[in-house]
């Protein structure tokens, strides 16, 4: 019965959304019917969640996919790892350990699923390169690459190739490489690289720092040798994304590595991050009515995702003394020494007033090279919407090819 009032509901909204489009315009002067439908029609999906509880929610993630085209995507799942190899391999592990609950998660094993992406664009490219260091690992004479293992299975197809390491958003509570992949293959087409997009594990089963340890363990794997299990990449050429939550993860995992004076990667990319878990910001009230997220009728409960994830022990009261915490709210921690960093934000989405804010600290205290821009009307993570091709996709896209393009000018080659 809730499911057919929700396909009632949600194709009465629909309906509701295309005559008051056609009466009185977009809502906002750069939508398009189709860009409005689409949004609509997640914020439904969110809302009616809302009310279900997280499990719920994630029965409906089907539901929220968006019917693009990723025509052109080689993927091969790949890293499986258990979190005892996460423990002896990350360097300085003992920085992490106080921050677990005391439910006896530092000693459970689990697998961290992963697919490497490529489009056909950065196909192309790769192979030239290849073409040009006589690589063997795969036969660049032929239009498709005859073995999925060179593009998903070893490290370096030539020599300094850079690659993306790609965290998928969702409030820290949902979300998958899978669900996400018209996106990462978007992202691999504008950078021509190759992606590396995991499943790290989720709240309220796997509060934080799970999916911090996931994240420091994944790039562990694409940075270290192969005599040690890596990848081999160089940590200068790595370049760390994430959308939303995955912004934040990935903000979060930088600051980890400059604590322990680690390699970082050569900078990140950040579409609409979650940096402050608080929700204080006037645009997480004034832009209710443009975007598609939703906020919790109680902020200090347990139907706030941001409570999920913070809390060690299951309380609301748990949670709330670490929302300060910078690896859970980055714009609160000491940002100093950071790589370069790409934030893109929409003007009408509910975090944009965060952003803001993590963005004046990064350049007028920490003194880091910020790009950063909030394109007009777009609301959060609109870089999904690409399939509606507006013209603040087209513009997006290309400041992300442009920011790869700098980091690889400015990214050292050892000498001989």
């Amino acid at each position: 019965m809730r499911r057919i009032r929700f396909w009632v509901v949600g194709l009465a909204l629909l309906v509701r959304a295309t005559l008051r489009y056609a009466l009185l315009g977009p809502m906002l002067p750069r939508w398009t019917l189709g860009f409005t439908l689409a949004r609509e029609w997640i914020r439904h999906v969110l809302t009616d969640g809302a009310k279900g509880g997280v499990q719920y929610l994630r029965a409906r993630r089907a539901d929220m996919q968006l019917n693009s085209n990723t025509t052109g995507i080689n993927v091969a799942d790949n890293l499986y790892a258990t979190h005892r190899d996460l423990a002896s391999r990350v360097p300085n592990w003992t920085t992490l350990k106080p921050l677990f609950s005391t439910t006896g998660q530092e000693g459970d094993d689990h697998r961290i699923p992963s697919e490497w992406v490529v489009s056909v664009a950065a196909q192309t490219d790769i192979r030239i390169h290849m073409s040009a260091h006589a690589s063997p690992t795969t036969n660049t004479h032929h239009g498709h690459c005859n073995r999925i293992d060179a593009w998903g299975h070893n490290g370096p197809l030539y020599p300094n190739e850079r690659v993306i390491l790609y965290l998928h958003g969702g409030a820290y509570v949902l979300g998958s490489f899978s669900g996400h992949r018209h996106l990462t293959c978007r992202v691999s087409k504008a950078t021509q690289l190759r992606v590396y997009a995991i499943d790290y594990r989720l709240a309220p089963e796997h509060p934080f720092p799970c999916a911090l340890i996931d994240t420091l363990y994944a790039y562990r794997v694409l940075t270290a040798p192969p005599e040690e299990g890596g990848y081999g990449f160089r940590p200068q050429d790595v370049i760390i994304s994430g959308d939303s939550a995955g912004g934040g993860l990935a903000l979060a995992a930088l600051l980890y590595l400059r604590d322990c004076h680690q390699p970082m990667p050569s900078g990140a990319i950040l579409l609409s991050p979650w940096v402050d878990l608080h929700h204080t910001a006037p645009s997480q009230t004034a832009n209710l009515v443009f975007d598609y997220l939703t906020r919790a009728e109680e902020e200090h409960s347990l139907d706030n995702p941001a409570i999920l994830y913070a809390t060690p022990d299951g309380t609301v009261q748990g949670a709330l003394p670490r929302l300060n915490h910078p690896y859970i709210s980055p714009t609160y921690g000491n940002l100093h020494g950071l790589p370069p960093l790409l934030i893109q934000a929409g003007t009408a989405e509910l975090l944009v007033d965060d952003i803001a804010t993590f963005v004046d600290k990064c350049t007028k205290v920490a003194d880091l090279q910020v790009t950063y821009t909030a394109y007009p009307d777009m609301i959060h993570v609109f870089q999904a919407f690409w399939v509606f091709n507006l013209p603040a996709h087209t513009a997006a896209f290309a400041e992300i090819s442009r920011f790869a393009q700098t980091l690889k000018a400015s990214t050292k080659l050892p000498k001989d």
